[in-house]
């Protein structure tokens, strides 16, 4: 029985390709983005695990406000926190461009003041280079160089496209940024099960600060992630939609050559058992060679490309898009809902007319060529 299968898929192989083709097209654009989204969130899940405890920002009239500098010396009057630092970054839109980028000033900075060390996505997407010297514009509108050192490792592009490092007094003429002020401040604790009650005595101490906990960043990565992806997915379900339609229509409406085929099966001794087995395997070959190679392209496409069909919506940068190897993440449940989204209903699609047609009497299917 399998070897009729096979010879009637190669008899009709123009049609069965073409079909094959649409199908795995339909399960690779969903299972790209599903891949992508997965692995992304995993990866900056991965990367806030490294995140402070607690970060404190100064809110004033419904906005954030610089940081005192002596807020963090006001904190180590708590019980339970390890540290508590300042913490100078900005965004820097450069005037060129239009684009946006992150400065900071680390902890362990150790270059000269006109010395800056950049993202893969700053020197890629940045317009005024001189060699390898970068052009600012200051707040005050006067124009500074800064010579690139270094650049960081592209399998941190996730956190590091868009990022620049330089000494404080090179980012405080920048941004504008005043002395004695910082942009937020960062808390770690002791115990990670005292952070809300830490959370609760930092507002008392410091009442026009809000405390943001590591918790709520993952929560709203989260969510952020959860709705990009689902944007994707939306965007093509009805791509698979108009394809469970088709193939429904397709297998409806049997042509002559196939009821013929079936009245000669009949005629020569073979049941409706028979016959539905010989369409469901039909069916089944199609659907999991069209399922395979839609997985293994979505597989290839996001791991190994860096899926570019789907990295400006998910990522989120606007000209930024880093570059980076996303680890291979695939979860099993979401591949078991596209089997069931899209192999089951094709099957039953194929095999329900199939059915309809095996019940006919034998001259009645032999007359419908």
């Amino acid at each position: 029985m399998m070897d009729y299968t096979l010879s009637s898929l190669f008899r009709r192989k123009g049609r069965h390709l073409m079909l094959l083709a649409t199908y795995t097209i339909v399960i690779f654009i969903p299972a790209s983005a599903v891949f992508f989204a997965a692995a992304l969130q995993d990866e900056a899940n991965a990367l806030l695990d490294g995140a402070p405890d607690i970060t404190i920002q100064r809110i004033i009239a419904g906005r954030q406000v610089f940081v005192p500098v002596d807020y963090a010396d006001r904190l180590h009057a708590i019980r339970g926190i390890r540290s508590a630092r300042t913490r100078l970054w900005a965004y820097y839109v450069n005037p060129v461009n239009g684009s946006r980028y992150t400065i900071m000033v680390p902890p362990d900075f150790s270059y000269a003041d006109d010395e800056i060390v950049v993202g893969e996505g700053v020197m890629r997407t940045w317009d005024a280079i001189e060699g390898r010297r970068l052009f600012f514009t200051a707040h005050d509108r006067s124009g500074i160089l800064l010579n690139v050192v270094t650049t960081l490792e592209t399998d941190t592009g996730l956190v590091s496209s868009d990022l620049i490092l330089m000494s404080e007094s090179s980012f405080r003429r920048v941004s504008g940024l005043p002395p004695g002020f910082a942009a937020d401040i960062v808390v770690t604790v002791r115990n990670i099960r005292e952070v809300p009650t830490i959370a609760a005595k930092i507002t008392h101490i410091l009442p026009e600060t809000v405390p943001i906990l590591k918790t709520d960043l993952l929560q709203t990565y989260q969510a952020a992630f959860d709705r990009r992806s689902g944007i994707a997915v939306v965007l093509f379900f009805g791509t698979l939609l108009a394809f469970l339609v088709f193939a429904g229509d397709r297998a409806l409406a049997m042509s002559g050559e196939e009821i013929y085929e079936i009245g000669v099966l009949k005629a020569l001794g073979w049941d409706t058992s028979d016959i539905l087995s010989m369409k469901f395997w039909e069916s089944a070959v199609m659907s999991l060679t069209a399922f395979t190679a839609g997985i293994v392209s979505a597989y290839l496409h996001t791991f190994q490309m860096s899926a570019p069909l789907f990295a400006g919506i998910l990522k989120g940068w606007s000209v930024l898009y880093p570059r980076f190897d996303l680890p291979p993440k695939i979860d099993a449940g979401d591949v078991s809902l596209l089997f069931l989204m899209s192999v089951v209903p094709y099957t039953l699609a194929t095999v329900i007319p199939a059915w309809r047609t095996a019940t006919l009497p034998p001259d009645e299917a032999l007359r419908s060529r």
